[in-house]
């Protein structure tokens, strides 16, 4: 990472060392101090290189490897920076810290095994060292990130990148813009820190697959002798807001933030953005919002979290507001770099200070409901043991670059495309026998997706069943078999960024063969009006038949023999007819349902017309009956669901089946024969749907809103 890092505020510190000697220091190792006293560390190591071999004495010697490995570590230079640290140990170098750089370097190069054991090593000599221990735990997180790819596929985009650096980019026309010090460039200054030249911005265009046309530097309205880079454009391409850091062989004097606009085939002249900023000589990093009103930055000011900060500011008019920081949810006590804000509010940056396994990680924070949501990891591939970094998504976020100098690249920092990984979405379970807890095969699965699909399987002999599904849709699934209640159950792909298995379990209950009892329908004396109790009762038939969408049911009302059998026949076809009035008001079709009056033609015990009974036995004939008498309708209408892209809740398979209150004959309530008949449960053994108690409610997972 260039520019800021380079040029306007350089946080690393280099390691200071006393050089012992018997004597006065020779002149070669006098220059070599001299360089990286002064941040001139290119210069510095080749000094120190060459004045090692005129040292004799071992201690000196070792010291002088060790600057060396320091003067590449402070340019980024990590391999060189582990050889000489290799070097240094062998030498016989007295400081601990050589084995904590040491790690530092395996970890960069994706050596974690060898980080590991190095970080243990220094460990060992300085018990409890808190780097040390992050450093352990960055490594085994590496080591488990890599083990699955989240999000996106990464690729070094080749053809753009050199052995110098290029990152930065942003979307261009057809192409993109970078920042690069390739090759020759605009400006006559070079940075004495690296030894490299000033960075300019760049332009490429794509010319098919994996083809790019020629890399060529922006005109000189725009890169001039300083360092430019980090670029963003209004949402029409228009207006192109860059950084500018003056660096002068070496000198830090600060970064700001400049806007040009394009006119055909030329850029105006720059303008400084005036962003209030009394407090701070550095403003960089310019993203800005899809509407232009909103532009947010990395800078140093009064009242940040630490290090460099992400803030921002809103337009006004024609000028800017005071800057805002972004708040904790983003900003950390190290650096927020890079901030990238897409045009869906989504807001992806660098940091160092958030948990990660490289040097700088990219996260990404969602805007909700007033505040920021907690920053994400995008993990493995996105993020290395490296600095990665300038991440950038199109419009869909399924195609983007990021910059990153990652072990294994062309240069420096290289340029990398980002292609989404398409998601996999899978529902996956069991069908099982409620009365004999097994799984049980041929049981029909049928899912309905909001966005119109639907789909059908059978469980296998294992009673198994799997599903895929699209990514954001709400489903609703059913299970079905003949001679059982059916079981339903919902949920959901929205919002999921990673692939994802669901787990959702039906059970079925057996249907009885006999006529099912419904206790607590109760109406008005002499009347077919339904009381209010009998409300929830009849709402657990609703939910059975809405679950059951095939069955076709008789609704039966029974009387005792007492009064004229004409009035009983007519009197229970009435009170059939008003729980299917009921039924039909609450969305069940009138053609699933039969309501018949039976009177008292179908009495359970001997108390017919001449007999006397007691009242409890008279009020065992007093009932609503249902029956299942067929499971082949076919629905006139699907299932409605959420449209696709709003989120609904995932429920669990609850299967519910009409389960009277099961009382014992001996404690049946006696009603007058006057009174509406009581619903009581039969002398002979009742045939019920049994009430529905799963042994372990089904497993659901509920989506978890995080967006790339």
């Amino acid at each position: 990472m260039k520019l800021i890092q380079n040029i306007c505020l350089a946080f690393l510190t280099g390691s200071i060392i006393v050089l012992s000697s018997c004597g006065a220091q020779k002149p070669s190792v006098i220059a070599a101090e001299k360089a990286y006293n002064a941040e001139k560390y290119f210069i510095a190591a080749d000094l120190y290189k060459k004045a090692i071999p005129t040292i004799r004495n071992k201690k000196t010697k070792a010291e002088l490897i060790y600057k060396v490995a320091e003067s590449y570590r402070q340019i980024n230079n990590t391999k060189q920076s582990s050889i000489w640290y290799e070097k240094a140990v062998a030498a016989g170098y007295e400081g601990k810290e050589v084995y904590l750089n040491l790690a530092n370097a395996y970890k960069f190069q994706d050596r974690l095994k060898d980080a590991i054991a190095t970080y243990k090593e220094y460990l060992s000599q300085k018990p409890g060292d808190s780097l040390a221990l992050l450093g352990i735990e960055n490594c085994n997180l590496a080591l488990k990130w890599k083990e699955k790819a989240t999000w996106f596929d990464v690729f070094n985009e080749g053809a753009l990148n050199t052995k110098d650096v290029e990152y930065a980019p942003s979307f261009y026309g057809k192409g993109i813009i970078f920042t690069s010090n390739r090759g020759k460039v605009k400006g006559k200054n070079y940075y004495e820190r690296t030894g490299k030249n000033y960075e300019n911005i760049f332009a490429s265009a794509t010319t098919g697959k994996n083809r790019w046309s020629r890399v060529d530097p922006l005109n000189k309205a725009i890169n001039s002798d300083f360092n430019e880079g980090v670029t963003s454009f209004d949402n029409n391409n228009r207006i192109l807001y860059y950084t500018q850091c003056n660096g002068n062989k070496g000198k830090e004097i600060g970064c700001a933030i400049l806007q040009t606009q394009n006119e055909g085939n030329t850029w105006t002249e720059p303008k400084l953005v005036e962003i209030p900023n009394p407090d701070s000589v550095l403003m960089a990093h310019p993203s800005i919002n899809a509407d232009g009103t909103r532009i947010y930055f990395t800078s140093v000011l009064k009242g940040g979290l630490g290090g460099k900060d992400i803030w921002y500011s809103e337009r006004q008019g024609t000028t800017w507001g005071n800057p805002v920081n972004a708040g904790p949810k983003i900003n950390t006590e190290g650096d927020e770099e890079f901030p990238f804000i897409h045009q869906s509010g989504t807001l992806y940056f660098a940091s160092n200070g958030h948990k990660g396994i490289g040097g700088f990680d990219v996260l990404f924070c969602d805007f909700e409901e007033g505040d920021w949501t907690d920053a994400t990891n995008l993990k493995s591939p996105i993020n290395s043991t490296g600095d990665d970094f300038g991440f950038i998504l199109d419009e869909n976020k399924e195609t983007g670059y990021i910059s990153s100098n990652r072990f294994g690249g062309k240069g420096e920092d290289d340029i990398y495309s980002v292609i989404a990984i398409p998601l996999v979405f899978n529902v996956s379970g069991k069908a099982i026998n409620n009365a004999s807890g097994k799984s049980f095969a041929g049981v029909k699965i049928n899912i309905i997706g909001s966005d119109g699909s639907t789909q059908m399987l059978i469980t296998d002999p294992a009673g198994k069943y799997k599903f895929a599904l699209k990514k954001d849709v709400n489903y609703q699934l059913s299970a079905s078999k003949y001679r059982f209640f059916g079981d339903v159950a919902e949920t959901s792909t929205y919002g999921y960024k990673e692939s994802k298995d669901f787990e959702l379990n039906f059970r079925l209950n057996p249907i009885p063969l006999k006529e099912i009892i419904i206790k607590g329908i109760l109406y008005d004396l002499a009347s077919a009006d339904l009381k209010p109790e009998s409300i929830e009762r009849l709402d657990t038939i609703t939910k059975t038949l809405s679950d059951n969408p095939t069955f076709v049911i008789e609704i039966a009302s029974h009387t005792d023999s007492r009064a004229d059998s004409t009035y009983n026949n007519q009197l229970s076809l009435r009170r059939a007819q008003s729980v299917v009035n009921y039924l039909v008001s609450k969305g069940i079709e009138s053609e699933r349902l039969r309501p018949r009056g039976y009177g008292e033609s179908k009495l359970l015990n001997e108390c017919a017309d001449g007999v006397t009974c007691p009242e409890e036995l008279h009020a065992l004939n007093r009932r609503t009956t249902f029956s299942i008498i067929s499971e082949d309708y076919v629905p006139k209408e699907a299932v409605k669901l959420p449209d696709a892209g709003k989120k609904v809740a995932p429920k669990a398979a609850t299967p519910k089946a009409i389960a009277p209150n099961v009382s014992s004959p001996a404690k049946a309530a006696v009603a007058p024969a006057t009174t509406a008949p009581a619903t009581v449960t039969p002398v002979v053994a009742p045939v019920v749907a049994p009430v529905v108690t799963p042994a372990k409610a089904p497993a659901t997972a509920v989506p978890v809103r995080k967006k790339p």
